[in-house]
């Protein structure tokens, strides 16, 4: 729909700014393509994306990337092109982190609250819309109605300029929602043509970022252009051509205007237009963990949640490693080191995250860590659901032999009680191996818990939290 859109606004660029000349739509540059490039009055180009919902952060990246990517196969000055994103709206913290480096925002409003209208049916009449301006130049300001029938698919009802909301129209609506069994809702759709900035801006809340120089915006820019998130000061001394003193000076500026955020020594993770003045950043929190500590694999309750064992999304994410680390919060998110031996260290895999390649633990090792320190994901009940979501997609030898493997005969007795516990369908040889493998002494099931309760003496384990509990969640399988 935005290429529709598009259209409109190649057509009608006078509504946008006087003195515009079109001189292309889809451009292509350096592979990507620009929605529609313009001249102004002064000469210089004027990059435009069209989207048809209310601004992301994330086009802001894009636009970027394109200014640097078009100004250098015309080689021309990036501050010479000019850059301006057209949607219904813009987010108040987005504002702010546009004017930092000058792109500029023009409205092209559909309804007075895009949120209170179901998408599909206001997509279908926007278009709609936008076909009839095609064909014909509107006024300033057009209003039109449509009915909307609230059920699985949405469906519009006849609308035109002269539509309103008469008791006829309303009686008609209801008679419709009767014979559907549903409820029907009468909603206007505002068309503006008019793409100026409205003369009154609404209050702005003040920005926690600070603006960039010249330099810094180049370095940003480039970055951005490769798709850089997480760089190094030898990143920056290559951008800028800048020797070492001068990386960590720059670095430190920005690190000091909330641009940067400073990992580990000498590496940095970007944070870009995306994120918005309060750094609000969306790089993937596993590719974070990734560079903040070697070796590492991302494990327990949020591996759980990666290989869909669990539906629970931790707040915290959990990195396995072989040194000492301090947790830490970057961005909202906690991170949580646990710290194990070395024969503990093992059983991990590369998966794809975010254009990253990332260590995490394999499923079997994820439920062996899992059943060592059941602190870590959530309780015992916690592994109990894992383990028998997990049931039909793992190797049961594997994993007894990654509990072996990882010294705490602890590991086995849960594993065992659990699997007769939940009745999960193995071999009478497996349930026997892990069986000759239990220690002698008592052990608790969760450690989490108090050690009240009763001793199960086929496993030798304290079970301290009612069986009821683990079993409450399996209900419904």
């Amino acid at each position: 729909m935005e290429s529709i859109f598009a259209e409109v606004i190649a057509k009608y660029s006078e509504m946008v700014e006087a003195k515009l000349k079109l001189v292309g739509k889809d451009v292509k540059v350096d592979g990507s393509r620009v929605d529609l490039l313009f001249k102004d009055g002064d000469g210089k180009y004027v990059i435009v994306e069209v989207k048809d919902t209310p601004v992301s952060f994330d086009i802001f990246d894009q636009v970027l990337k394109y200014r640097f990517l078009f100004s250098k196969e015309k080689n021309i000055d990036p501050y010479d092109v000019r850059c301006m994103v057209i949607s219904p709206s813009i987010r108040k913290e987005a504002r702010e982190a546009a004017k930092s480096i000058k792109i500029e925002h023009k409205r092209m409003i559909f309804t007075d609250d895009v949120r209170k209208i179901p998408s599909g049916t206001f997509r279908k009449a926007a278009e709609e819309i936008a076909k009839r301006i095609l064909s014909k130049k509107p006024s300033i300001s057009t209003v039109y109605y449509f009915a909307s029938i609230e059920e699985e698919k949405m469906k519009i009802l006849p609308y035109s300029k002269k539509l309103d909301f008469t008791s006829e129209t309303r009686d008609k609506a209801k008679k419709i929602g009767e014979k559907h069994d549903i409820l029907v809702h009468l909603e206007p759709i505002t068309f503006e043509i008019n793409l100026e900035t409205p003369a009154r801006l609404v209050r702005e809340l003040p920005s926690t970022k600070q603006g960039l120089s010249k330099t810094e915006v180049h370095l940003l820019s480039a970055l951005a252009a490769e798709g850089k998130t997480i760089i190094t000061l030898e990143d920056i001394m290559s951008k800028l051509g800048c020797p070492y003193k001068n990386a960590k000076v720059i670095s430190n500026r920005l690190v000091k205007k909330k641009w940067l955020i400073l990992l580990t020594r000498g590496k940095y993770l970007i944070s870009p237009l995306s994120a918005g003045v309060e750094s609000k950043y969306t790089e993937h929190e596993f590719v974070i963990a990734s560079h903040l500590v070697h070796p590492y694999y991302i494990g327990y309750w949020s591996a759980l949640n990666h290989h869909g064992f669990t539906e629970q999304t931790p707040f915290t994410v959990f990195v396995v490693t072989t040194k000492r680390r301090a947790g830490r919060e970057i961005l909202n998110v906690r991170y949580k080191f646990v710290t194990v031996v070395k024969r503990k260290f093992f059983g991990l895999t590369k998966v794809a995250v975010a254009n990253a390649s990332v260590n995490i633990s394999d499923k079997e090792k994820t439920l062996a860590d899992c059943l060592d320190h059941p602190e870590f994901c959530g309780g015992i009940t916690e592994v109990a659901k894992s383990l028998w979501n997990a049931r039909e997609e793992i190797s049961f030898e594997k994993l007894i032999d990654y509990s072996i493997k990882m010294g705490n005969k602890t590991i086995l007795k849960r594993l065992g009680f659990l699997v007769e516990l939940l009745e999960i369908p193995v071999p009478d040889e497996t349930i026997e191996r892990i069986h000759s493998r239990i220690s002698e002494g008592y052990s608790s099931l969760d450690p989490v818990e108090k050690r009240g309760g009763n001793y199960d003496t086929r496993w030798n384990l304290l079970v301290n939290v009612p069986r009821d509990s683990l079993l409450e969640w399996k209900r419904g399988f």
